[in-house]
C-alpha cells in the first residue's frame, strides 16, 4: 500500500484544473468534467491521476456525510435569504 499523503502534499490540483478548464470555454468545461466524472465511475480513477501516475482511493460517499452537506448548504440558503430580507448585508 503507498503513502498517505495530505491534501496540499499533492501535486494533483494544477493536472486537475488544466483538465477541467483545458478549453476555456465554460459549457465546453462542463461536458469536460462530466465526462471525467463518467469516467472515474466506471474505472475508478481520473485521466490525470493515470497520466501522473497517482495511486488515489476514490471512495462512495456515505449517507451521513450526503445529509451534512445538504443541510449546511440548506442553512447557507436560508441565511442567504435571511440577510436579503432584513438588508443586513447594506451600508
Amino acid at each position: 500500500m503507498g503513502l498517505t499523503i495530505q491534501v496540499g502534499e499533492s501535486q494533483r490540483p494544477r493536472p486537475l484544473a488544466q483538465n477541467a478548464r483545458r478549453t476555456g470555454h465554460p459549457h465546453i468545461s462542463l461536458f469536460t468534467l462530466l465526462h471525467a466524472e463518467s469516467v472515474l465511475s466506471r474505472d475508478g480513477i481520473t485521466s490525470w491521476d493515470r497520466e501522473g501516475g497517482f495511486i488515489v482511493r476514490h471512495e462512495k460517499i456515505g449517507v451521513m456525510r450526503t445529509t451534512v452537506a445538504v443541510v449546511f448548504l440548506g442553512l447557507v440558503y436560508i441565511l442567504g435569504i435571511y440577510v436579503k430580507i432584513t438588508g443586513m448585508g447594506q451600508r
